[in-house]
């Protein structure tokens, strides 16, 4: 984000931001607004980028619990039946059905049923953090593409425009970033299809593999 923090997604996560404003004071430059985490998991962490560009002041909803950052490390969880927050490093205010307190100690996390009063703060087990934190991590030959991935995985070449197209949204309706690209082949203008910004060879062939068991490589 442009104030020098970042977030980071899990699988099939659905993050939306509601609103953020940006100005300057005379104390310096400030951000504030308000972020949702509809469903899935996601990380919250300043000064990853560097020293903090910023003064933030930033809610981050997960359904029934809304949390206020100004400069810490988060990780949280919602799903149909509860709401997960960890408290990695820093403080944050939390409200939770109306009832306002604060998680100050590090390496603590809460639990709110969607159902049900809340569970008392309490400490994370090492084990515990380490699960939930690899779920917004992404693991080497995944098939992951990255900023300044350099490998492609072509998936088809020498069709035509309509056939390419046809192609390359099937596999974006089912989540991949497929590309369409023209060359000359002699007079005729032909079409290739292609995913491009892979991390490694390994990538690519994770993909490849993913897309045959799912059927999804074109003819």
């Amino acid at each position: 984000m442009s104030e020098g923090s970042a977030v980071k997604l899990g699988e099939n996560a659905t993050f939306a931001v509601d609103r953020i404003d940006e100005k300057n004071t005379a104390a310096g430059r400030a951000v504030s607004g308000a972020l949702h985490v509809v469903q899935g998991a996601f990380r919250f962490t300043t000064r990853v980028f560097g020293s903090q560009r910023s003064r933030r002041d930033l809610d981050i909803r997960i359904a029934t619990v809304t949390t206020g950052i100004r400069g810490t490390d988060i990780w949280g969880k919602g799903d149909a039946t509860r709401d997960i927050v960890c408290l990695i490093e820093g403080s944050i205010e939390v409200e939770h059905r109306g009832e306002r307190f604060a998680m100050r100690e590090p390496l603590s996390f809460l639990i709110a049923p969607r159902e049900g009063p809340r569970l008392p703060v309490a400490p994370v087990p090492e084990a515990q953090l380490r699960e939930w934190a690899a779920e917004t991590e992404i693991a080497p030959a995944s098939g992951a593409s990255r900023r300044g991935g350099k490998h492609r995985l072509a998936l088809a070449s020498g069709l035509d425009d309509a056939a390419a197209r046809q192609a390359a949204d099937r596999l974006r309706s089912a989540g991949y970033p497929a590309a369409v690209r023209a060359y000359r082949s002699g007079d005729v203008l032909r079409y290739d299809v292609a995913i491009s910004g892979l991390a490694s060879p390994e990538d690519a062939a994770k993909i490849e593999s993913s897309l045959r068991a799912a059927g999804l490589l074109p003819r």
